[in-house]
């Protein structure tokens, strides 16, 4: 029988180009979570780089799996005994070292890898005659590779980002493969996040009747980089913000109650019919 409560981190972070400083500010926030009594801690969308993103970046900052990063994600869970969703780190592809995937990975407390998740949809905005397309230092998961990963509190569904737009996705992971728990690990623009975030976020928890976990990158707003929304959130079954960040590095905390997830699906069982 799966775990009926759990206390969950969402970290919320503004990552520099300096890997190493990223992790260590990571690194302390996530045991200050674990302190506070998070059994499950998520991290945002490529949490240990954020800086200049062309072809010849990737073949800098993009890593292998097992490498550097994902084994300090894995020593990170197994020292504080917790399950660490790695938001997402840009992972090398051998036969084109320009364009790496966007990969989450999930860590158990025993360190080891539970899960890998490449991102299937790659963000694309045209505005005002400036171009951003993620296509240009990514590659595309195989859309078949959708992920849920079983946890002692039931299936978690990955995604990234601009997944989030995609509601088949998530239908399909609460569907067909149990999901209960959705993550979204995000580098969400404020462009966008101040009409869209919020309400994808909760339009997914409702579609799905799942608790959605949504760490979302914060940004410097001297950067030259486009600026990241921040309000990173947690939200249950039924819609509700149970926690939300504002405009500072942390994390917020909730108290996911399974029961409750299980009354909501039993009182109004959307899930039983089809779509």
């Amino acid at each position: 029988m799966n775990d009926k409560r759990l206390r969950v981190a969402v970290v919320q972070m503004c990552p520099g180009d300096d890997i190493q400083k990223n992790l260590s500010k990571a690194g302390e926030l996530i045991a200050s979570a674990a302190r506070d009594g998070a059994k499950l801690v998520l991290l945002q969308e490529t949490f240990y780089y954020r800086g200049p993103h062309k072809p010849s970046d990737m073949k800098k900052v993009a890593e292998k799996v097992p490498g550097p990063t994902s084994t300090w994600l894995s020593e990170q869970a197994k020292q504080h005994g917790i399950w660490l969703h790695g938001g997402s780190i840009f992972e090398a592809r051998e036969e084109d070292t320009a364009h790496a995937f966007n990969t989450s990975l999930v860590f158990s407390p025993d360190g080891e890898l539970a899960a890998l998740y490449r991102k299937i949809h790659l963000y694309e905005m045209n505005h005002n005659g400036k171009q951003i397309a993620e296509s240009d230092y990514q590659h595309p998961g195989n859309p078949d590779d959708i992920v849920t990963v079983e946890t002692p509190w039931g299936g978690m569904g990955l995604s990234i980002c601009y997944d989030l737009r995609f509601a088949d996705l998530y239908q399909h992971q609460v569907r067909e493969q149990g999901a209960c728990l959705l993550t979204v690990p995000s580098a969400f623009l404020s462009q966008t996040g101040k009409d869209h975030w919020e309400l994808l976020l909760r339009s997914r928890a409702i579609e799905t009747q799942c608790f959605v976990l949504a760490p979302n990158c914060l940004s410097d707003k001297d950067s030259h980089l486009p600026e990241c929304f921040g309000r990173s959130m947690i939200i249950d079954p039924w819609g509700n913000v149970l926690a939300q960040m504002y405009d500072s590095e942390g994390y917020i905390l909730a108290d996911l109650d399974f029961e409750i997830q299980h009354q909501i699906r039993s009182s109004q069982p959307v899930l039983k019919h089809s779509r």
